[in-house]
């Protein structure tokens, strides 16, 4: 399975290890973090646990992957000092991904209104016993 990308002029033939994982963060230009959860068994507890492994991946232009896709890369040559894999393929959307970090923003504005709440009272607490005092004198006369 050989690989036309080029980058510079030169060809980014793919080898070695393939995964399949989701696009979690498109920051930098042609580069995508991506990652993919597996299992590893722990003999001395007799479990699994679920590892999580995150690799920074080169997009090419035409592919173009975005935060949600489901991709597959695969080992090439080093790219930089942390991209060692080529996206070869989106193979969909993770809606699960997507619909979690809905929530994380739910839950980020719910937090900002919070503690936008709680400045607002400590801020007005002095202030509106004045305003009350004030009120209250303006109400007898």
């Amino acid at each position: 399975m050989k690989n036309i990308a080029k980058e510079n002029g030169k060809s980014l033939g793919a080898r070695g290890r393939s995964f399949v994982g989701t696009v979690i963060a498109s920051r930098a230009q042609k580069t995508v973090t991506v990652q993919w959860y597996r299992w590893k068994f722990l003999p001395k507890y007799d479990r699994y646990v679920k590892l999580r492994s995150k690799i920074k991946a080169h997009n090419p232009e035409n592919i173009s992957a975005t935060v949600g896709d489901i991709v597959l890369i695969q080992e090439c040559r080093p790219i930089s000092k942390t991209k060692k894999f080529l996206i070869k393929e989106k193979q969909g959307r993770d809606m699960s991904f997507l619909a979690s970090q809905d929530q994380l923003r739910e839950a980020e504005a719910v937090r900002e209104a919070k503690t936008r709440g709680k400045a607002e009272e400590e801020g007005d607490g002095g202030d509106s016993s004045t305003k009350r005092k004030i009120s209250e004198e303006a109400t007898e006369s």
